[in-house]
């Protein structure tokens, strides 16, 4: 969802999901992230609450072999707000990275990926 369709959304108060890296990750850990969730929400200048959902690469690849699902689970981070102007591409970057550190946060250091060592 770009900007032009979610902003109606957010402006509505309701909730919209992202994913920030832009494409699904094949193993589960944090890619490279694309910028346009920071710049949404710094011009919606809405509350951003960190999500992340742990173990569900086997059950979206697999979910008809499973006799037994494994467990998925579903972390939350502490819900803040960014600030700036979403034009400055600098301000962009510093709230993709903020944005990025809350969510790697949220996984076990073997999962963070292309953030490894940033969280």
């Amino acid at each position: 969802m770009g900007r032009r369709a979610s902003d109606p959304v957010v402006d509505a108060g309701h909730v919209v999901g992202m994913f920030p890296e832009g494409t699904r990750s094949r193993d589960g850990s944090l890619q490279r992230w694309k910028t346009g969730a920071a710049r949404i929400a710094l011009t919606a200048q809405c509350l951003v609450v960190p999500a992340m959902v742990i173990n569900l690469e086997p059950v979206l690849r697999d979910f008809l072999k499973f006799k037994r699902r494994p467990a998925v689970i579903m972390r939350f981070g502490a819900p803040f707000i960014l600030e700036g102007d979403a034009a400055d591409p600098q301000r962009v970057q510093q709230a993709t990275t903020k944005m990025m550190l809350a969510l790697a946060a949220l996984l076990p250091a073997e999962r963070r990926g292309y953030y490894a060592d940033a969280a």
